[in-house]
C-alpha cells in the first residue's frame, strides 16, 4: 500500500480515535470509497486540472457536506487539494485495517462450493473466535470448482480444505510417485 494512502489513513484514524468517532468515520470512509468506485467520473473530475480548487471543494460540499463526518469531508478536500484523491480507496482500506486491529476484529474470507446456512456460518464464527480470540467478520464467496469443503483466508493465512484442493494434492502425489 502506498505511503501516501497510509499517511492519510493514519492521520484520519488518530483524529477519529481522539474524537471517539471511529465507527462513524469507518462507515463514512467505506461509503465514500464505494461511491468513488461506482462513480469513477467523480474521481476523474476531482483530479482534473481543468476544474478549479474552489469548484472541487464546492462539489465535495454539495455531495458529502452534512452527510459524512466532518473529518472525512476535510480529508477528501485535503486529498483533492494535494492531487491525491486517487489514493482514497487504499486509504479507506488502511483505515479499516487499523480499525479492525484496534477493535480486535479478524476478517475471514470463506470460499465454498455452495451457500452456507446461518447455522453453519454461526458455528464457523464461534470456532474461529475461540481459536483466534478475536471477533470474526466473515465474508462468503461461492466457487463451484471447490466441489465441497471450504477454504479460509485470514491474516495472510490460507487454509484450503476443499475437495478440489485434496484432489489436486492427490494428483500431485501420484505424479511424484510415478516418476
Amino acid at each position: 500500500m502506498s505511503d501516501i494512502a497510509n499517511h492519510y489513513a493514519e492521520a484520519l484514524f488518530d483524529l477519529a480515535r481522539e474524537a471517539q468517532a471511529l465507527d462513524d468515520v469507518l462507515d463514512d470512509m467505506q461509503k465514500i470509497s464505494e461511491a468513488f468506485v461506482c462513480t469513477p467520473a467523480l474521481g476523474r473530475l476531482l483530479s482534473s486540472h481543468e476544474v478549479s480548487r474552489e469548484e472541487k471543494r464546492a462539489l465535495l460540499d454539495n455531495c458529502f457536506g452534512g452527510v459524512v463526518h466532518t473529518y472525512v469531508l476535510s480529508c477528501l478536500k485535503l486529498m483533492t487539494d494535494q492531487g491525491r484523491i486517487g489514493a482514497l480507496e487504499r486509504a479507506a482500506k488502511r483505515f479499516k485495517d487499523m480499525y479492525n486491529e484496534e477493535m480486535g476484529i479478524l476478517t475471514v474470507r470463506v470460499t465454498a462450493a455452495g451457500p452456507r446456512s446461518d447455522e453453519q456460518r454461526n458455528k464457523l464464527i464461534q470456532k474461529l473466535e475461540a481459536m483466534t480470540q478475536k471477533r470474526i467478520e466473515l465474508t462468503m464467496a461461492i466457487d463451484e470448482a471447490c466441489l465441497g469443503g471450504i477454504r479460509l483466508e485470514y491474516g495472510g493465512v490460507c487454509t484450503d480444505d476443499t475437495i478440489r484442493h485434496r484432489l489436486d494434492e492427490l494428483k500431485r502425489q501420484l505424479q511424484s510417485a510415478a516418476v
